[in-house]
This record gives C-alpha cells, sequence and structure tokens, in this order.
C-alpha cells in the first residue's frame, strides 16, 4: 500500500529535511527484527510522475533496545482475534419512554499482529435491536466499530453491547448472534485464523409486563420557556424548548402528539426533532410521539429559528390523542377498551421572557 504526504513548497535549489512516522502492532522480542521492500519517492503534485524511488528497511528494537543482529520480521497474514461475553443472556428491561433495553459487557482480544485499523462487532435478534456500545467511537448500530481503533498484538478491551427493543415487543426470550470483524483499509475484511473465536449466541431476554391495551388515558403537558439566543451570521436566532407529556391515567397512550401552530414567525427546525413522525398541516406540525404508559413521562426538545426581528411572544402547545372514532366526548364509563380523539388545554409560554421563570405546567385533563 502506498500513502502520500504533502509537503510544502520547496525554492529552487534548495531542499527541505523532514522525519515520517511509522507505527507497528507487533510487539517488542527479545531479539531485534528487520523487513526489507519500504521505498520511497516524491512527486511535484498530484497526478505527477515519481521521481526514481529510494528503497530503505526496517529495524525493530529488541525489549533491550538493541539493533544488533536483527531477525527476518514476518507479520502475521490472518487475524487472531476473538469475542467473548460476561453473560450468555441479555435482559431488556422497559424504560419510562416505554422502549426496552439492556447491555451485556463484551471482551475483545487480539493476539496476532495482522495489520488491522479497527475490529467491527454485529449482532442481531428478532424483534431487537443492537444500538451501539459504551463507550462509543462512532454513533453506530446493527455493526458497530469495537472502541480504541487498531489493536496492538495480545492487546484486550473490554465494553458494553446496547441491545432495544420497542415498546410494543411481546415479552419473552429470543435468540440472538453476532460477528466479529478485522478490517484493514484497502483490503477490507481480515481471513481469521480461528472463525469460531468471532461467533456470538446469545439469549435476549425481553422482561417486564406487555404494552397495556389502548384505552382511556390521561395526560398532562409542560413546557420550559422558549429563549432564543443572539443573532446569528445569516440574521436568524435560535433556541429551544423542552415539552413533557405525562400519562397519569391507567392505560397506554398509543400515539401521543404534541403539535405547535405555524405562526410564521417561530420556524421549526423539525429535522431535528426527535419524533418518529413528523406531519405538516398547513395551519400547525404535529409530532408523533412513540407509546406511552400508565405513569410514565417524556420529556422531547424541539428547536426553532426566528427572525431577529420577531418580538417576544406568546406560542401555544398541546398534546393530543388520535382520533379512532367519530364524534363524543369521553363516556362517563368505558365497557371495554377503546380509543377516541381528546386533548389537554392548549399550554402557552413566553419567548424571551423579561426575568420571568418558566410557567409551571397545568393540571392534567381526561382524554379518550
Amino acid at each position: 500500500m502506498t500513502y502520500d504526504c504533502f509537503l510544502s513548497g520547496i525554492a529552487p535549489k534548495s531542499s527541505q529535511t523532514f522525519q515520517i512516522k511509522f507505527r507497528a502492532l507487533t510487539k517488542t522480542r527479545p531479539y531485534a527484527m528487520q523487513v526489507d521492500g519500504g521505498r520511497v519517492a516524491i512527486a511535484d503534485g498530484v497526478g505527477a510522475p515519481y521521481s526514481r524511488w529510494g528503497n530503505f528497511s526496517t529495524l525493530f528494537r529488541s525489549t533491550t533496545g538493541s539493533l544488533h543482529n536483527p531477525r527476518t520480521y514476518k507479520q502475521d497474514t490472518v487475524a487472531k482475534a476473538s469475542i467473548t461475553l460476561a453473560d450468555d443472556e441479555v435482559t431488556l428491561v422497559r424504560q419510562s419512554n416505554s422502549r426496552f433495553e439492556g447491555r451485556v459487557r463484551a471482551t475483545v482480544r487480539y493476539d496476532g499482529d495482522a495489520a488491522n485499523n479497527r475490529l467491527s462487532v454485529d449482532a442481531s435478534a428478532p424483534g431487537v435491536r443492537f444500538v451501539g456500545t459504551d463507550p462509543v467511537t462512532v454513533a453506530c448500530h446493527d455493526s458497530c466499530d469495537v472502541p480504541g481503533g487498531s489493536f496492538m498484538q495480545g492487546e484486550e478491551r473490554t465494553f458494553d453491547l446496547l441491545f432495544e427493543a420497542p415498546a410494543d415487543a411481546e415479552p419473552g426470550v429470543v435468540r440472538a448472534s453476532g460477528h466479529l470483524e478485522t478490517r484493514w483499509e484497502g483490503t477490507g475484511v481480515v481471513p481469521e485464523k480461528t472463525p469460531a473465536n468471532n461467533n456470538l449466541s446469545f439469549d435476549i431476554d425481553i422482561s417486564g409486563p406487555a404494552m397495556p391495551p389502548a384505552g382511556f388515558t390521561t395526560l398532562g403537558i409542560a413546557a420550559t420557556d422558549l429563549v432564543y439566543g443572539p443573532v446569528g451570521g445569516s440574521g436568524s436566532r435560535t433556541g429551544s424548548t423542552t415539552v413533557t407529556i405525562t400519562n397519569t391515567g391507567d392505560a397506554t397512550a398509543a400515539s401521543p402528539m404534541i403539535t405547535f401552530p405555524v405562526d410564521g414567525q417561530n420556524q421549526d427546525w423539525s429535522a431535528t426533532w426527535p419524533c418518529p413522525m413528523v406531519l405538516r398541516r398547513p395551519d400547525k406540525i404535529l409530532c408523533i410521539s412513540e407509546p406511552l404508559l400508565p405513569g410514565a413521562n417524556r420529556a422531547i426538545t424541539f428547536m426553532f429559528s426566528t427572525e431577529s426581528a420577531v418580538p417576544s411572544g406568546p406560542v401555544t402547545v398541546r398534546s393530543t390523542l388520535p382520533r379512532t372514532r367519530r364524534g363524543g366526548s369521553c363516556p362517563a364509563a368505558a365497557p371495554r377498551p377503546r380509543t377516541r380523539s381528546g386533548s389537554v388545554p392548549e399550554r402557552t409560554w413566553q419567548i424571551d421572557p423579561p426575568g420571568g421563570s418558566p410557567a409551571a405546567g397545568h393540571s392534567p385533563a381526561r382524554t379518550c
């Protein structure tokens, strides 16, 4: 593999001295080592022909620092990686947002010195998603890099694999599988000496009660003040508000909706809203949230922007349940589970309040 490095300009009839650093992933040995085949050349710009190649050898110091009598270094051509789990079962527990979440501790070891710039692990199970690692190198799901980058020979790392299931997942045990791969830029996946060491097979226990049936419920809503920051380079200001919805009833709110009216002043940044679905209407924009269990609450932060000339003023937000039947208000009693449209009273707050504190939440209203 050839690497290019750009230098600063060199004046006519002058020279430039620089160092090139290399890194080896092999462990230090009691004896010095040597490998031939290195070469270097220079070109005047991208696409220009190379000069004559100059050859060089690479020396590896021994554990005592000696370079005498080096032996020929032979790098592994196959990976010697392995992955193990601290437990053969992962338990997913229902969270306040109604979804199931869980984790398991994994240990990855690399016993060879084959070239690698990252190791990655994937995992899957029916109805469950692998959603990342902790710690994390970069946000990922389904397939994630092992945190920490390249492995030295004999290095071992421990981290957590994170799993998630939707709110309506059926409780029970499902079988999961996973796989570890060693990768090297330019060649893709590095072959493994013992493939069985790279495979995972384990159970995932979705623990807890099933989603209660949809029925009568009570929703409450509260919001922090929406305060805009200073004017940016584009002449606009950005700000955010956090809206909290609470299900104080005894049945699941299947699809809570948070609605903002379109007022022509506060421009929504709906692309950043953490909503599974956003619907836009001529006079309003709706965030369709995930199911909310009885007693649960959910806080969602919404970003907005406004032109600097827009004065402070009230905006409104409300929470509702989708309409599944036509007409009518909540009956006094429900002989069987059902859902109908309903809403909590509108909630208002101020933009750039003049020294005021965030308004308190209101009493929840019955919805069905």
